[in-house]
């Protein structure tokens, strides 16, 4: 894919951040708070934040010094413990993770069975409360947290499971025709509260109809004390600039959309189905290596490409 040139941006409902979308994640834009709450950035907003980034620039070379936070890892805490990802992955796999015999279009295939939704926030830590916003015209929906992994080659493992939630009809995309940007302007279906057993790593949420549909929602849990000396990060900016949910991509739009492409893109929308089933690029260009990582038993953290 050709590097872009000009400056993306992707606005973030809630408390979620904004990152700028260019030259491979070159630019790093700053974040403001516009009077209505929502977290937005401009253009100009790139050089406010030389409080999160600072360059030097000498004769020949420029350099980039970024904060640093040391975190102190408690010698009761598993995670910061050398091994842990072995360990983690001597516990029994599943291979429910996977959604099959799936319809190309669900909602139209379907149109008393599918699911789909999103999440508040693309990470969270041990200690927070996941919002989870879901529309599926079934009587109720599960959701089931698979941590990612290897697991003796089933690459997940079934962490936590909700129990039957009343579904519900949500709006439709609200469509901004100026900017091309589609967001789904729904009401919260559940909280998850991420706790102890909720172990670091990239997670899939699956929600399940009870009429037979499903639908996946990233998640990464985070960790600042964890061991390990790779840190793997999902790129969910990269995933939200390909997602079509509600018309529109920041490489193109579909019909009944009429402009040429989205200028902005929200992530406060589920990733299209057709889109991995809501899980984007992380199967295709995340898991595979993920599983590889975790097999050899190399202790990981894991972020996001925003936090």
């Amino acid at each position: 894919m050709p590097v872009r040139a000009s400056l993306d941006l992707v606005t973030v409902g809630g408390i979620r951040r904004v990152c700028g979308l260019a030259a491979a994640c070159a630019f790093i834009a700053g974040c403001s708070t516009a009077p209505d709450g929502r977290n937005t950035t401009t253009i100009d907003s790139v050089a406010a934040a030389s409080s999160v980034v600072r360059s030097t620039t000498t004769t020949s070379t420029t350099t980039t010094t970024m904060p640093t936070t040391t975190v102190e890892a408690s010698p009761d805490d598993p995670y910061a413990q050398p091994g842990w990802v072995a360990e983690e992955n001597r516990r029994p796999g599943s291979t429910d993770w996977r959604i099959i015999n799936d319809p190309a279009d669900p909602v139209r295939d379907t149109p008393d069975a599918w699911v789909e939704g999103y999440a508040d926030t693309t990470s969270a830590t041990i200690g927070q409360t996941v919002t989870m916003f879901v529309d599926t015209p079934a009587a109720t929906f599960t959701v089931k947290a698979f941590r990612m992994g290897w697991y003796d080659g089933l690459q997940a493992r079934l962490v936590w499971q909700s129990e039957p939630t009343a579904g519900s009809r949500q709006p439709a995309a609200a469509y901004v025709a100026d900017t091309g940007m589609a967001e789904a302007p729904w009401t919260p279906s559940l909280t998850v509260d991420i706790t102890e057993q909720w172990p670091p790593g990239a997670y899939l949420l699956k929600l399940e109809s009870s009429a037979g549909g499903g639908h996946y929602v990233p998640l990464t849990i985070r960790h600042d004390a964890a061991a390990g000396n790779l840190l793997f990060m999902s790129a969910v900016t990269t995933w939200q600039a390909y997602n079509p949910w509600g018309g529109c991509t920041l490489y193109e739009c579909f019909e009944p959309r009429r402009k040429f492409r989205a200028e902005v893109v929200s992530f406060d929308r589920p990733y299209a189905h057709s889109y991995a089933q809501g899980a984007a690029d992380f199967p295709t260009h995340e898991l595979p290596l993920l599983s590889f990582i975790e097999q050899q038993g190399f202790d990981v953290a894991y972020i996001t490409n925003i936090d």
